[in-house]
């Protein structure tokens, strides 16, 4: 078992959660 497989999955989600909240938060400011 690899540390860095989970550690880039959880990076990678991290992402995606992070474009997700951004892109709730501009639909809540318009």
């Amino acid at each position: 078992m690899r540390v860095d497989i989970s550690a880039e999955y959880r990076r990678g989600m991290w992402n995606i959660a992070i474009k997700n909240i951004a892109r709730v938060m501009g639909i809540l400011l318009e």
